[in-house]
C-alpha cells in the first residue's frame, strides 16, 4: 500500500511538472499509458485509477477502459476491475435492505458518546481500502474490551457491492452507507478528499483528528485516548 502510495504522489508530481495543471483522473490515466512506468507498477496504478471510474455513466468508462484493457497485461487486475463494475450496477436484492435508517452524521456518532470512535470511510471499488482492512481486524483485536467503537461508513458505493464487500472481508463493527447529502456532511466535517480516510472522535463527542492514521500505525494514539 505504501508503495502504491508513493507510486501515485510520484505521477501527479511528474504530471505537474511536465503539464503544469491540476490533473483530473482521466488525464491522470492517459498521461500513465504512457513510459512512465513500466511492468506490473503501471498496471496497478492504471488498474487503481480504473475503478475511481466504476460509478461513471457508460459513455465515460467504455472509452477508458478499452484503452485500459489495451495497456494492461495482468489478467487478474483486469477481473477485478470488470468484476466490480458488474457488481456495482448489479440489481440490489429486497433481502439486502438492512442498512439502519439514519438522517445525519451527528445522529450515527450521538449513538456513541461515552466512548472512543475510530472511522474508516471505505468503499467495495477502493483496493487500498480492501488491502487495510485485516490489520483493522488486528487493531480491533488489540483493543478489545477498552470502551472503543469501530465504524465503518461506505463513502460513495453501491449497497450491493458494500454488502458483500463487507461478507467477503469479514469486516466486523458498526456499518453504515452514506448517501449523497450525508457525503457531503462528511467531507465538510473531515476534510475527505480520497478513501481510505480516517477519523477519530473522543468519548466527549469531540473530533479530535480529521485525518487520522491507518489502522496498521494507529494504535499508540487510540490507547492514548482509551487511557483518559
Amino acid at each position: 500500500v505504501e508503495y502504491n502510495d508513493l507510486i501515485q504522489f510520484y505521477m501527479y508530481k511528474k504530471f505537474r511538472e511536465i503539464r503544469g495543471d491540476k490533473p483530473s483522473k482521466k488525464l491522470l490515466f492517459e498521461f500513465a499509458l504512457g513510459n512512465t512506468l513500466q511492468g506490473n507498477t503501471k498496471d496497478v496504478y492504471l488498474s487503481r485509477i480504473m475503478s475511481s471510474f466504476f460509478k461513471d455513466a457508460d459513455s465515460i468508462y467504455t472509452p477508458v477502459f478499452e484503452q485500459y484493457n489495451k495497456a494492461v497485461k495482468n489478467k487478474m487486475l483486469k477481473h477485478f476491475i470488470i468484476d466490480n463494475r458488474s457488481e456495482y450496477f448489479k440489481p440490489i436484492s429486497p433481502a439486502d435492505e438492512n442498512i439502519p435508517p439514519t438522517n445525519s452524521l451527528n445522529e450515527i456518532f450521538s449513538k456513541y458518546k461515552g466512548k472512543v470512535i475510530y472511522i474508516d470511510f471505505w468503499a467495495s471499488w477502493c483496493a487500498p481500502c480492501r488491502s487495510e482492512m485485516p490489520n483493522a481486524a488486528l487493531l480491533k483485536n488489540k483493543l478489545s474490551g477498552l470502551g472503543i467503537v469501530f465504524i465503518y461508513i461506505g463513502y460513495n458505493d453501491k449497497e450491493s457491492p458494500w454488502l458483500k464487500a463487507r461478507q467477503q472481508l469479514e469486516i466486523q463493527g458498526e456499518h453504515y452507507l452514506l448517501n449523497d447529502k450525508m457525503i457531503k456532511e462528511a467531507d465538510a466535517l473531515f476534510g475527505i478528499n480520497g478513501i481510505p480516510h480516517y477519523a477519530i472522535i473522543d468519548k466527549d463527542g469531540r473530533i479530535v483528528n480529521k485525518r487520522a492514521d491507518r489502522p496498521s500505525e494507529v494504535y499508540t494514539e487510540l490507547l492514548k485516548l482509551l487511557k483518559k
